[in-house]
């Protein structure tokens, strides 16, 4: 039997047999070697900021290397053992694929001035020896609204009839609302009232997108809640938009301002004034509107004049403030509290009533004014609530025709006089209107929206509620020495039947230059109303709409009043141009956060025309207020009156008339007015 030769050749034979048939032969083939790795690694995207502050976010990506089978990231956070673990903020998720974010979002509110040792941890999942870390600290309001003393003030409906708020507050820096007093009017009640601030259960909180509350806890009224948006975080007035929108126990929906106070000092020289409400005689309550000038000299004695419009009459034109001396104004207290004591001859008889004004200092320029009849009257004459400017130094009984020159945008806010309107509820008549002076005696290009939700002695058809001026004016007017203008409105085009011929009077501010002044203002016979507002002059050059801006609106319908502030994005580039979320009627989530509830909005707007307004609209995005009020279920349809770049007033426009037109007419059933005023984001990248 034969045998293989090879088996019997020596091993070394055969290994170095086996070697030499490997080469280039695919026989016997053996598995690769494993790969040579160089191991797996992680490093963030970007280095994050070592700092956020209440209310901001912080997003961060870690990038994991040679990881073949892409297991990504795991996050953790650290909590320092001062707070506990889990009372330091929140990830968004704790895994993340590599290249990815994972959101910190910091506690609501802090105890302290700031929070440090937080650690932000990004391990690589497929070896957590990998790793890399973040040292984090939380800090708190400082850098956009400072801690100091602000001054609110808010007017608005309780119950359909007017209500008015001031207060001036102090903030901390980190949330807490740590002192203050207010005044509040209830018209509702007749009642007025003025209260220290309780620190427990006052605070604030603000959003990433300007968008906050503020909450204030007092003896008399409980809590009064209120959102804002904030407009800068320098020292420019106003600093916030506020709103009160029904989610406190006043059962009260106001607009108003939110301004950072700079001085307490005692107010002296001239001051502009107005101021609405409601005021009783004779067992009748009534809206009513007043105005003048006013002067404090060095003892602190009150002089001066004053208009008054009560009900549906000119009860007072250019009469003493003080007819029954003397008349004082008090020592400012620690939170520039002040108290004025009139005898003006108001009311059916024009005899002297015992008035009481309290202002709260905004600065050296501005007081806020609320009417407390209550401290020194057993039968109150009204309640009412308003702002006073001061004239410029040099200014008093130095006025002239040219010191109302240029073009003017006006916006009035007040009461339809109508029977229709039961209760006189307040914001029922809205008014905005631009022209230009010649500062001689000629008004000239001038355009009116004027609004009253319940006259019907425009619109005889049955069904047609309210009454609607859209039309060109000219005018004339005179000035007194004191500053008090009085404006008439002829031609106007396209003809309003019945005639539109309003009483307006400007209290001016300052004699040589334009200046922004304080109006007054009554509806003719067939358009019964009263009204107070502020009239700009207009800057020239206004281009489209365009940037960051805050947001503030009251609507009026048959079913109550809306109030309103937000945050828009203007940007005729994108579809749509106009963009934003809304707070009105929050519901309270805990905290009170708008956040949790917001109502968006889109927007159209058209170029400016050669008076600088323009046409637009404000519609829903998502259901719920405050665009959806009246039949249009989704929108309706503003004029823009802007007074430069940088801020403006809008107006809704489709009282009476449908936009877009349909045959046969369906109006809103509504009035609508508001300002917007450019904002700053609060930090890169913010909303």
């Amino acid at each position: 039997m034969a045998t293989r030769p090879w088996v019997s050749l020596p091993l070394a034979v055969i290994i170095l047999m086996i070697a030499g048939c490997n080469s280039g032969s695919t026989f016997n083939v053996q598995n690769p070697p494993s790969p040579v790795t160089t191991g797996v690694t992680i490093a963030f995207q970007s280095m994050p900021p070592q700092t956020v502050a209440v209310g901001f976010t912080i997003n961060f990506t870690a990038v994991v290397s040679n990881d073949p089978n892409n297991y990504g990231v795991d996050w953790s956070l650290v909590c320092p053992s001062s707070v506990g673990a889990g009372n330091c903020g929140t990830l968004s998720t704790t895994h993340t694929a590599s290249g990815s974010p994972t959101t910190y979002t910091p506690p609501l509110v802090l105890s302290s001035g700031s929070l440090s040792g937080i650690t932000v941890e990004a391990f690589a999942t497929a070896n957590h020896a990998q790793n890399v870390f973040s040292p984090l600290s939380v800090s708190t309001f400082d850098s956009s609204l400072p801690a100091g003393n602000y001054v609110l003030q808010a007017q608005g409906s309780q119950g359909g009839t007017p209500y008015q708020f001031a207060a001036v507050v102090t903030l901390d820096g980190q949330g807490n609302v740590t002192a203050g007093e207010q005044t509040l009017n209830s018209v509702q009640n007749f009642q007025s009232a003025t209260d220290n601030i309780i620190p427990a259960g006052s605070n604030y909180f603000i959003g990433n997108d300007g968008r906050g509350t503020i909450t204030l806890n007092d003896t008399d009224f409980g809590t009064e809640v209120f959102s804002f948006v904030l407009l800068n975080n320098g020292s420019e007035n106003p600093k916030a938009l506020i709103s009160q929108t029904g989610i406190d126990n006043t059962g009260a929906v106001s607009r108003g301002t939110l301004n950072l106070q700079s001085s307490t000092a005692a107010p002296t020289g001239s001051y502009a004034f107005v101021s609405k409400g409601n005021a009783s005689q004779l067992g009748l309550t009534l809206p009513i509107a007043l105005g003048g000038i006013f002067n404090i000299d060095s003892n602190n004695n009150v002089s001066g004049l004053s208009d008054e419009f009560f009900g549906l009459e000119l009860a007072e034109s250019g009469a003493p403030l003080c007819t029954i001396p003397p008349c004082t104004v008090s020592v400012p207290d620690s939170f520039g509290q002040v108290i004025f004591t009139l005898t003006p001859g108001y009311g059916f008889h024009n005899h002297a009533v015992t008035v009481q004004m309290t202002g709260y200092i905004v600065d050296s320029s501005h007081i806020v004014m609320i009417e407390t009849d209550f401290a020194v009257n057993p039968i109150p004459f009204g309640l009412t609530g308003g702002l006073a400017i001061a004239q410029t130094a040099g200014s008093a009984n130095n006025f002239a025709s040219s010191s109302l020159s240029g073009p003017y945008v006006f916006d009035l806010t007040g009461t339809d006089l109508s029977p229709n309107n039961s209760q006189f509820s307040p914001t029922t008549f809205t008014s905005v209107g631009v022209f230009t002076s010649d500062g001689n005696v000629n008004l000239s290009n001038g355009f009116t929206d004027t609004f009253l939700l319940f006259d019907t002695h425009q619109n005889a058809q049955s069904g047609q509620q309210g009454a609607q001026i859209s039309a060109g004016f000219d005018g004339t007017f005179a000035v007194d020495s004191t500053g008090r203008a009085t404006l008439s409105f002829t031609n106007i085009s396209p003809p309003v039947n019945p005639a539109y011929t309003p009483s307006l009077i400007f209290y001016l501010t300052d004699n040589q230059n334009p200046a922004q002044a304080l109006v007054l203002a009554e509806g003719p016979a067939n358009y019964r109303s009263v009204a107070t507002g502020v009239a700009s002059p207009q800057s020239s050059g206004i281009s489209v709409l365009s940037g960051e801006f805050g947001m503030s609106l009251t609507q009026v319908g048959p079913s109550g009043e809306n109030d309103a502030t937000g945050q828009m994005t203007a940007n005729s580039a994108n579809n749509p141009a106009l963009s934003g979320l809304a707070d009105s009627f929050l519901s309270p989530p805990p905290p009170i956060d708008p956040n949790v509830s917001d109502h968006s909005f889109t927007g159209s707007f058209t170029s400016p025309q050669t008076d600088g307004t323009f046409t637009g609209s404000f519609a829903n995005a998502t259901p719920g207020f405050p665009f959806d009020l009246g039949n249009y279920p989704n929108y309706f349809s503003v004029d823009y009156y802007p007074i430069d770049q940088d801020h403006g007033v809008f107006i809704e426009t489709d009282l009476v008339n449908s936009v877009p037109p349909v045959n046969p007419p369906n109006p809103s059933g509504q009035v609508s007015i508001g300002r917007y005023f450019v904002r700053v984001p609060l930090c890169s990248g913010c909303p």
